[in-house]
């Protein structure tokens, strides 16, 4: 019986390896190598299956490590390696089953050339808190800690490889960068924490501030701490508010004008866009008011009824443009502003503000209202 089944094995061995001659291709001098379309994930992102979720939070150098009190308390890289320390964070995702994780079986460090890396037992030993641990991870549950690798102090474009299952058919690849780049001219290894970018300005750049705990005196491998960003048209808008707010002269004072209440609430330059949220950068004069119907029917109120005199003697016309008014029914208010032709000129002390009131006098003249603001 076992004769008969090695025979039929070496049949099947040969058949499948009778495919014919095959002369392998010569690859020409300088012909760069096809570059496989690979989905990678950057420091801080975070890999999955849709059972286990891996995420690299942080990776830094060093030439030693010296933090534990026990007989790994003091290890140092080989000649020409430096320690790669890898915080990491391994979690289940599944609600009923166990998985398992292995440094050894599952992960792999390589660079650009092709060179592995090895994990680090002595340096992991001389991590005094927060060490990495192999090991089962039950449903739900997570690990983190510190893993560490022996690298070439020249690596560049290290690659952090993590294998969702020992045979590596589905791999989360975390592009790590270069070791070279953070080497400065002394020896000593930067390692650069950065804040969160600062919100985009209306310039569309963001800021940040980056420090090298290692305090190694140079820039070597300094992140950048700019970069640009686009706003969109209500972002913009709701930055330009802020700037305003902040600048606005308060002034919450009542005039009465026939079928309205109007409440003066602030006043000042502003700058934002022409509609609100598209156009061009405009800057004129504001008037942000609260307007009541305190008449018995429907009325409408126009920017237009509106006018500033300085004591300077300029005159501020409306400019077709306010937000929030119009057909204002009785007992209702609305808030909103109303635009005017020109900034506020230099040396201003008091702005008049004259609003028509839609009524006449005897002799059929418009009766018009005011109320003198102190800009001082």
């Amino acid at each position: 019986m076992n004769k008969i089944y090695f025979i039929i094995l070496g049949v099947l061995l040969l058949a499948g390896c009778s495919t014919g001659y095959h002369q392998a291709e010569k690859v020409a001098a300088g012909e760069s190598t096809p570059t496989p379309n690979l989905t990678t994930f950057k420091i801080g992102e975070t890999a999955t299956d849709g059972k286990v979720r891996v995420t690299i939070h942080d990776v830094g150098y060093q030439k030693s490590i010296a933090e534990s009190d026990n007989i790994y308390s003091h290890v140092e890289a080989s000649e020409g390696k430096v320690f790669a320390i890898i915080d990491m964070t391994v979690e289940n995702v599944q609600p009923n089953d166990i998985s398992y994780v292995s440094t050894i079986l599952q992960v792999e460090l390589i660079d650009l050339d092709g060179y592995h890396y090895d994990w680090s037992f002595s340096g992991l030993g001389a991590l005094a808190e927060k060490q990495w641990s192999d090991g089962d991870l039950s449903p739900g549950g997570k690990r983190r800690g510190r893993n560490v690798f022996e690298v070439a102090e020249d690596a560049n474009g290290l690659q952090f490889k993590f294998k969702f299952d020992v045979i590596g058919t589905t791999t989360a690849i975390f592009e790590l960068g270069n070791v070279t780049t953070l080497i400065t001219s002394s020896g000593c290894i930067t390692k650069w924490e950065c804040e969160e970018w600062s919100n985009c300005s209306l310039e569309g750049i963001q800021t940040r501030i980056c420090e090298d705990t290692n305090k190694c005196g140079e820039e070597t491998g300094k992140p950048s701490e700019l970069q640009s960003c686009t706003l969109s048209g209500e972002e913009k808008a709701a930055i330009y508010e802020e700037l305003y707010a902040e600048s606005s002269i308060l002034v919450n004072k009542v005039i009465d004008a026939g079928n309205f209440e109007v409440k003066v609430v602030d006043m000042g330059n502003y700058k934002g866009l022409k509609y609100i949220t598209w156009g061009d950068e405009i800057e004129q004069f504001r008037l942000s008011l609260e307007v009541k119907n305190v008449g018995s029917e429907a009325d409408y109120f126009w920017g237009s009824d509106i006018t500033l005199v300085d004591d300077l003697g300029n005159q501020y016309e409306w400019d077709y443009e306010d937000k929030g008014f119009g057909n204002v029914f009785p007992s209702a208010t609305k808030k909103g502003y109303i635009l005017f032709d020109k900034i506020l000129a230099e040396g201003v002390s008091t702005i008049t503000i004259i609003v028509d009131t839609g009524e006449y006098d005897e002799s059929w003249n418009t009766i018009y209202t005011q109320l003198e603001v102190d800009l001082t």
